[in-house]
């Protein structure tokens, strides 16, 4: 898995890139015309709250990328940030979550 670390790559997925939301999850994709996907994964203090919630709003977001990461198409930078504390939820509603936001953004194999 690779990922984003820094300020300018997470940026200019903001800023060139296209924008896929729900309620909980908002997933920003760039096309980056490499072999492989970079994630990023934004939790906000505003959002989540004390450091153990955003941890562990974290964890859950790189976690189901990890695990749906061989279904996706390749060649992308993604930004994934949450709107809301998903500490509360399981993996597996995350994952529904986030696989709402791949149909939309069209990067399913």
């Amino acid at each position: 898995m690779h990922k984003l670390k820094k300020r300018p790559q997470f940026q200019k997925v903001y800023k060139k890139g296209k924008s896929f939301k729900t309620p909980y999850i908002i997933l920003s994709i760039l096309a980056n015309n490499l072999d492989y996907n970079r994630i990023g994964v934004s939790a906000a203090l505003k959002n989540t709250g004390i450091s153990v919630r955003r941890n562990r709003t974290r964890r859950l977001l790189t976690e189901t990328y990890r695990l749906t990461e061989d279904s996706l198409k390749r060649g992308f930078d993604m930004v994934l940030t949450c709107r809301r504390d998903l500490s509360q939820l399981g993996l597996k509603d995350v994952t529904t979550e986030i696989n709402k936001l791949y149909r939309g953004a069209d990067i399913l194999q």
